[in-house]
């Protein structure tokens, strides 16, 4: 039986996504702080923090008073502004359109209605690009229907919706 063994990159995602989600958390936050609540080496540390921090992804925010002789700690916040997500949810007659920053904070808000399942796929491909021109730091896009889905036939059918949804045709949009 072949053993599959986990590669520098999967451990350093895995490292990365810790680090990300205690500062998430638990922000403001130092490094040393991250460190201890992580177990993971300070050098560890230290490089995935400055790469978020070259990817806007975090902001240091100031040096903190510590009880501790030493030098202070400088202490990380989510940049909220380092990236977007947009979450549609497709209801009977209308999308929510909610734009959401990397603190899971909205940023945005816009209810628009549409009439058949034609216009459907061209309003989300609209929402999309129109989301692209306001915020190009633009990381992922969730579409949620009320459907059930067949992956046989790629499609999505919903009776709420009134129609099927060929999930090819959505993966097929350009950004």
């Amino acid at each position: 039986m072949k053993q599959n063994k986990a590669g520098q990159e999967d451990i350093k995602s895995v490292n990365k996504k810790l680090v990300f989600r205690t500062i998430v958390s638990e922000a403001p936050i130092s490094r040393a702080e991250i460190k201890r609540k992580t177990k993971l080496a300070a050098t560890t540390v230290s490089t995935l923090v400055d790469e978020y921090i070259a990817q806007g992804f975090l902001n240091e925010t100031g040096l903190t008073q510590t009880n501790t002789v030493g030098r202070k700690a400088m202490m990380l916040t989510v940049n909220n502004s380092g990236g977007y997500f947009l979450v549609l949810d497709v209801h009977k007659d209308s999308i929510y359109g909610r734009v959401y920053g990397l603190s899971l904070t909205q940023c945005a808000f816009e209810k628009v209605g549409y009439s058949s399942e034609k216009e459907l796929y061209s309003l989300i491909v609209k929402i999309i690009e129109d989301t692209l021109k306001l915020y190009p730091k633009l990381l992922s896009v969730v579409i949620a229907l009320p459907a059930l889905l067949h992956n046989e036939h790629a499609s999505a059918a919903s009776s709420v919706l009134g129609f099927s949804v060929d999930i090819d045709a959505l993966q097929s949009i350009q950004q």
